[in-house]
């Protein structure tokens, strides 16, 4: 399964189309099917211990994936393997450093589990509070209870519930953002009568500021204050046209393979595998944020030398 940023009805088809095809092919005359490897590209390409947010692909989208796919895969009776090299589960102490990945596996094997449009809620420093809208896809359960540790909130107080719409109230957004520093400010786990719990990462986010700086193919890192955001995908594109770097049928790169944001150390870093891939002159760069941010910054190289500067 190629990588993706978000998990959409385009990849629901495509796994739709495959599991029936082999469905078809196989199973509907007897043929049993073993599925000896399902994961994501550069699911191994950064450990699930790193910071959260450097985790690849995004969290919540992986699980929207994985509990689709599972449902599929029990819809049509195929059987699965997980291919994991250690990132997700730690075979020296057999304990799952992803938790909420086994249990959602374990829960989607018996039933569905209920998944959100995102599993991050952006509340943007200096805006005017607003309520966060969350569409849920329930798959026939009921939401039974909403946690922020261990206070639950209350419904038609803090949240109310319309249908499948989610909505957190600004009210009780605005307490998990009092006082706060820019990041990560709550978990809110939401519970169901089915299935494995959904949990939203509340995020109190500005506007991220990339700055210049001079590197070398080897060595380059834009300083970056991300300010509570997270960065969700990168392209590159030459000023005189045409997609730049590895694999240029598109100008989106690689997550991990190409770039890496670090969020501790303030800075995205482009590897060499992407520059052995980008011929000299200015390339433009755009940096997709989880928030709807997007940032352009250009590069210009020259032999081994690279200058970046913002826009």
């Amino acid at each position: 399964m190629a990588g993706f940023t978000k998990f959409d009805d385009f990849l629901k088809k495509e796994l739709d189309t495959t599991a029936d095809t082999v469905y078809n092919t196989f199973v509907s005359k007897g043929i049993p099917v073993i599925v000896g490897e399902y994961e994501l590209l550069g699911w191994d390409a950064t450990p699930f211990k790193t910071p959260f947010g450097e985790v690849v692909p995004e969290h919540g989208e992986m699980l929207k994936y994985i509990e689709y796919f599972t449902h599929k895969v029990q819809e049509k009776h195929l059987t699965t393997m997980l291919w994991d090299n250690g990132g997700r589960f730690d075979r020296r102490t057999l304990q799952w450093d992803d938790p909420e990945l086994y249990n959602l596996i374990m829960a989607s094997l018996k039933s569905r589990s209920s998944t959100a449009e995102s599993d991050l809620i952006f509340i943007r420093k200096g805006a005017q509070d607003q309520d966060a809208v969350m569409p849920l896809s329930l798959n026939d359960n009921v939401l039974t209870s909403i946690k922020v540790g261990d206070y639950e909130l209350v419904e038609g107080t803090d949240y109310v519930l319309n249908g499948e719409d989610l909505t957190v109230k600004a009210s009780y957004l605005a307490k998990l953002t009092e006082s706060a520093e820019l990041g990560e400010v709550a978990l809110i786990k939401a519970r169901f009568n089915k299935g494995a719990d959904w949990t939203f990462h509340v995020m109190y986010n500005d506007t991220p500021v990339l700055q210049n700086v001079v590197g070398t193919t080897d060595s380059f890192a834009i300083p970056t204050a991300f300010n509570g955001d997270r960065l969700a995908t990168m392209e590159a594109v030459y000023a005189a046209g045409g997609n730049a770097g590895p694999h240029n049928w598109t100008s989106f790169k690689e997550y991990a393979r190409t770039y890496k944001p670090s969020y501790a150390n303030n800075e995205i870093s482009l590897t060499q595998g992407f520059f052995n891939e980008v011929n000299d002159g200015t390339v433009i760069l755009k940096f997709h944020f989880w928030s709807g941010a997007i940032i352009e910054y250009t590069i210009t190289k020259n032999g081994t030398s690279i200058t970046g500067s913002a826009l």
